[in-house]
C-alpha cells in the first residue's frame, strides 16, 4: 500500500546456509536473494543494530559482504505461482465448509 516494490533482498537465518533451500525462496519469490557474509546470525546482529541506534548510538550501518547471489528460475518461478493460485482457490473453497459439530454433541464419548 506504500507503493514499495521489494526488488532483491538478503538472505538471513540458519536457512540461508542451505543453497537449496536459498533457491526455492528465490523462485517462491521470484527475485535475486543474495547470501551474505554472517547472514545465519543477520537477525539477531540486526536487532542489535536497531537498538543501538535507537539508544542513541551510531547509526549508520554497512551493508554485508555478498558472497553468492541466487538468480529466479522462470520455469519454477511460474510452478510455484500456478501451485499457490491453486493453493488460494482450495482455501477460499474450504473457507466456505460450514464447521464440524464437536465431537461431545454427537454423544459419543470425548
Amino acid at each position: 500500500s506504500a507503493g514499495t516494490q521489494l526488488m532483491e533482498a538478503d538472505l538471513l537465518g540458519g536457512g540461508a546456509r542451505s543453497a537449496r533451500w536459498s533457491q526455492v525462496l528465490t523462485d517462491v519469490l521470484g527475485m535475486p536473494l543474495h547470501q551474505v557474509e554472517g547472514g545465519e546470525h543477520g537477525c539477531a546482529l540486526g536487532a542489535a543494530r536497531l537498538a543501538r541506534a535507537a539508544a542513541g548510538g551510531d547509526n549508520t550501518f554497512s551493508k554485508p559482504h555478498r558472497l553468492r547471489t541466487f538468480e529466479p528460475d522462470s520455469q519454477r518461478v511460474a510452478f510455484y505461482n500456478e501451485a499457490h493460485a491453486r493453493w488460494r482457490s482450495l482455501y477460499a473453497l474450504a473457507t466456505q465448509v460450514p464447521p464440524t459439530p464437536p465431537v461431545a454433541s454427537h454423544g459419543l464419548p470425548v
